[in-house]
């Protein structure tokens, strides 16, 4: 009579020979070669990136498993896509399951992802899809934590699909930090790997990565400056398809996002909703010495700062709003509830409103608008009240 054999044994076996499979692929330094590696087991990122140093990758990080993978891990100068959600049946198959779940990478207190580039290299791409990066700042405002979740620096363009940053914690940008010529970037058909993401054609990719699909969510992370997002110098934000930036908290200013001589922020149907400032300004955001940039079709709801601008400060920067909402955010102690614009140095900062609603935001004054050396323009919007 033959033995039934356990399903347990039976699913190791077969992770076991997916993973020998995948380690056995030769790696092309002439970066022609896709390199696919399957994470089917509780190990290491950055030891089945090791295996393979050159080249472009596809990590399909499954579910089978329930144990997180745990970070920090390190893309250093390659082109990666690190596609999570797979069960232990659709890594078989080869193809992605119909509504894919989120992979965990842990962020333990020395980060979730760490992704780099040389300044001087050429540019990279790294596509992450169905993630959950998760810290360990848990609920409270005392919590402690340590290490932000992305952390994007040099010449990468950081493509996002299906993606949550959660209850990660730094001193700049406990979500994600971006610097040096890093870019966030929609996922879309032409990003590298798309095709072999197991997607049927390019215009299924299409579909996935529309503004309908998920946008990237961040929320209830915190820093000190930019809770849930830094944008430093060179570093820039370009998506089409949504951010969520809810929950966050700075210890100073940037409840939401502190941009820092940020080279790029233009977002359409950004959310900035539920930010604090806990010491000082921009419950939502502060952007500072950013230049021009455009929010369109953008909501910017109940934050709080301490000091000036509960929803955002816009200090030597050019905001233009476009057929967005900045509504029941509030200023404690000084100016600004809705949005405070200031001139510290150089040109005049602007504020540009294009069918824009500011209502119900509160503040000792200017309850929709503070400005202080700024010049409003504003066409077809709504404003309760401005100072």
């Amino acid at each position: 009579m033959n033995k039934k054999v356990p399903s347990r044994q039976i699913f190791w076996a077969l992770a076991f020979v997916l993973l020998y499979a995948a380690q056995s692929v030769a790696c092309d330094v002439t970066g022609q070669t896709m390199a696919t590696i399957t994470v089917a087991q509780p190990q290491s990122l950055n030891a089945a990136l090791a295996e393979h140093g050159c080249g472009e990758f596809l990590i399909r990080a499954s579910l089978s498993d329930a144990t997180a993978v745990a970070g920090p891990v390190d893309i250093d100068n390659m082109d990666v896509v690190i596609s999570g959600g797979w069960s232990f049946a659709s890594l078989v198959r080869g193809t992605p399951a119909q509504t894919p779940q989120r992979s965990t990478i842990r962020n333990l207190g020395e980060g979730g992802l760490l992704i780099t580039a040389d300044r001087n290299g050429p540019r990279r791409q790294v596509v992450l899809e169905n993630l959950l990066i998760e810290g360990d700042l848990g609920s409270g405002p005392s919590a402690s934590g340590g290490g932000t979740g992305i952390v994007v620096s040099g010449p990468v363009d950081l493509f996002v699909r299906n993606v949550v940053i959660r209850g990660n914690s730094a001193v700049r940008g406990g979500g994600i930090y971006l610097s040096n010529g890093a870019v966030l970037r929609p996922f879309n058909a032409d990003t590298q790997g798309v095709s072999e993401l197991g997607y049927v054609d390019a215009s299924q990719a299409i579909a996935l990565g529309s503004p309908q699909a998920a946008p990237l969510l961040v929320e209830d992370n915190r820093a000190e400056l930019g809770g849930g997002l830094y944008c430093a110098e060179g570093g820039a934000v370009a998506l089409d398809s949504g951010l969520v930036l809810r929950g966050n908290t700075a210890g100073k200013s940037g409840g939401g996002a502190y941009l820092d001589s940020c080279a790029q922020f233009d977002v359409h149907q950004l959310k900035l909703v539920g930010n604090r400032a806990e010491a000082h300004s921009g419950g939502g955001l502060f952007a500072s010495d950013l230049g021009a940039f455009t929010l369109s079709a953008s909501e910017i709801l109940n934050n709080v700062a301490r000091q000036d601008g509960g929803g955002m400060v816009i200090s030597n920067s050019t905001l233009v709003l476009v057929d967005s909402q900045v509504s029941d955010n509030y200023s404690e102690l000084d100016t600004g509830g809705g949005i405070y614009c200031q001139t510290t140095s150089g040109a005049m900062s602007e504020l540009v409103l294009l069918n824009a609603s500011l209502q119900g935001n509160r503040a000792a004054n200017g309850s929709a608008v503070s400005m202080v050396n700024c010049e409003l323009l504003e066409t077809g919007s709504v404003l309760t009240a401005k100072r």
